[in-house]
């Protein structure tokens, strides 16, 4: 299952401009199977006359939930610019049930999306963006089959 991909926001130009943000990608589930979010959308690119401008936001990436598969959570857009306050989405949170999850990476000046794995397979939190923090990893396992799930918080910041 694939999440779809967040549209870009619209730029500006004018006196005063203001951009649009970027949509947010859409969120995948899966049975059996692997799932990956959508990616968010860009943020809009501003341009006026007198300096007075606001990029917009980069779009949130997806998250992502797989039972027998493998999770990764959808990357966050970029923002529009980072000299004007506008920041980009974080990365999609992966949670896996049985497989492997990784975190989507952070938009500039975002994070990057956390990352569960429970049942075996590992867990790698998203990189963020430049700004942002890195996702955590964690993983839950039944080690010794008491039915009680050892938790690592492996890279958890």
């Amino acid at each position: 299952a694939t999440g779809g991909n967040g549209g870009n926001g619209g730029n500006a130009t004018g006196v005063v401009a203001t951009a649009g943000n970027g949509g947010n990608g859409g969120d995948a589930v899966a049975y059996n199977g692997d799932a990956t979010g959508g990616n968010g959308g860009n943020g809009g690119i501003a341009t006026s006359t007198d300096g007075s401008t606001s990029g917009g936001n980069g779009g949130q990436g997806g998250d992502a939930t797989a039972y027998n598969g493998d999770a990764t959570g959808g990357n966050g857009g970029q923002p529009g610019s980072i000299d004007a306050g506008s920041t980009g989405g974080n990365g999609g949170t992966a949670v896996s049930v049985g497989g492997n999850a990784t975190g989507g990476n952070g938009g500039g000046l975002a994070d990057g999306g956390c990352a569960v794995a429970v049942g075996g397979g590992t867990a790698t939190g998203g990189t963020g963006g430049t700004g942002g923090f890195d996702g955590c990893g964690i993983t839950a396992t039944d080690e010794d089959g008491d039915g009680i799930y050892d938790v690592d918080w492996g890279d958890t910041p």
